[in-house]
């Protein structure tokens, strides 16, 4: 397993912040002006398959609201958030936190120290040292402490999961994470926590049990830190593979908004035909991943690229020398009318299927002030290789997706399907 799983590229309209992850500057969410009448009305797409489990109840179920109630104050575009519960292992010590970003696209729970008003333990070496981590996510970081606590996700508890503290104080990040660049605040980053549930078990895996200086992992003595070794079991790792049941993978369902946007709130279920409310229907499209990379393969304008379905970019990302480019959002794109793009998807089984994504004009999009839209796109680098599925491409679908190593009915993780 490559430890550049990490890096996820995660898109924060209002931040463009955190590729398989975070990034920089871009357009606040709060833009002015009235809605345009140059966006044309296509109907809401959603499938039978989201329809049969947005209704879903139970303890494995976590509500998601996009861009709105479990997120903060100030939500940027296209933001899944729900609500996680932390205490301090073995206890009844909790915390409920919301704003927190769920991610299908990183690996492991991470938190704003700042946010907690609980202390957790933390995880040291043979040596006691404590260990730091640098989540890196493309242009963005997350540097902290490596921490253990029990999770409650729903109603379902993960029992000792090795965390991340995000704490800029911590140690010294500077000649370490990013050359410095990390997040600072959760006000800055725009929420207080990522639940990374994407398809690997821990954040870095194999490499980092047998490779010092990995640049994610470091053994830390008051402000000195040195690149470190770290077992699986005390890796920064997904919660979900910490439950007794419902482990093996998720179904993330989300209503479809019309084309000039709006709201949508859907649920996050826990694992795959192990409840009545999460079995897998029959017509599923099912992708296999790259067992090593975690991604699929998308042929799109006559080129083969690497692919991942990522909740935690709010846009689809992929390159293109023939969509113009935005005039006020830049690296965004703004077609003079809306596109239907088809790239195919391909599995490492060769099995392809064919989609249909929409792009529409961002620029006009923001003025009408709504949150959510499925139809926003920003241009990757001519040699990036990479077309990411965003946030966007959940919208209106139940997107299953199975976990390394983890059976169910509809195969061998890691996969996605809908």
């Amino acid at each position: 397993m490559n430890y550049n799983r990490l890096v996820k590229l995660f898109l924060n309209i209002g931040i463009v912040f955190h590729l398989f992850g975070c990034g920089g500057s871009g357009v606040s969410s709060n833009n002015s002006g009235s809605s345009t009448s140059s966006i044309p009305y296509l109907a809401p797409r959603n499938s039978t398959n989201e329809q049969s489990y947005i209704s879903a109840s139970g303890n494995n179920v976590l509500p998601v609201s996009i861009s709105g109630s479990n997120c903060g104050s100030s939500p940027y575009l296209n933001q899944p958030c729900v609500s996680v519960t932390v205490c301090v292992p073995g206890s009844s010590n909790c915390q409920t936190i919301n704003n927190i970003l769920l991610d299908t696209g990183s690996y492991g729970f991470r938190v704003f120290k700042s946010v907690l008003s609980i202390t957790l333990p933390n995880i040291t070496n043979t040596s006691g040292y404590n260990y730091g981590t640098c989540a890196t996510f493309g242009i963005g970081a997350d540097w902290g402490s490596v921490n253990r606590a029990d999770l409650i996700l729903g109603n379902d508890k993960a029992s000792s999961v090795p965390v991340q503290l995000i704490d800029s104080s911590f140690a010294n990040y500077s000649s370490h994470c990013n050359g410095g660049q990390v997040d600072t605040s959760s006000s800055s980053a725009g929420f207080n926590g990522i639940l990374g549930v994407g398809g690997f078990i821990q954040d870095c895996g194999t490499t980092c049990t047998t490779t010092q200086n990995n640049g994610v992992y470091f053994a830390c003595s008051g402000s000195s830190c040195s690149g470190a070794t770290v077992t699986l079991a005390n890796q920064i790792a997904n919660p979900i593979t910490f439950l007794s049941s419902d482990n093996n993978g998720s179904i993330l369902v989300l209503p479809d908004v019309a084309s000039s946007g709006g709201t949508s709130s859907g649920v996050f279920i826990l694992g795959i035909g192990t409840e009545s409310n999460n079995s897998a229907p029959s017509n599923l499209s099912v992708l296999v991943a790259n067992q090593s990379s975690g991604y699929i393969e998308t042929s799109y304008n006559g080129a083969t690229l690497n692919a991942i379905l990522d909740s935690g970019t709010n846009a689809y990302s992929f390159y293109s020398n023939s969509i113009s480019s935005c005039t006020d959002i830049t690296n965004f794109y703004c077609p003079s009318g809306v596109l239907n793009l088809t790239p195919t998807q391909i599995g490492t089984s060769n099995n392809t299927v064919s989609t249909s994504i929409y792009v529409a004009n961002t620029d006009s999009l923001v003025k009408t002030n709504n949150l959510v839209f499925d139809n926003i796109a920003f241009a990757n680098s001519s040699t990036s290789n990479i077309f990411i599925y965003g946030l966007p491409f959940y919208l209106g679908k139940a997107v299953f997706m199975g976990i390394e190593g983890k059976s169910s009915s509809i195969g061998s993780g890691i996969y996605w399907a809908y």
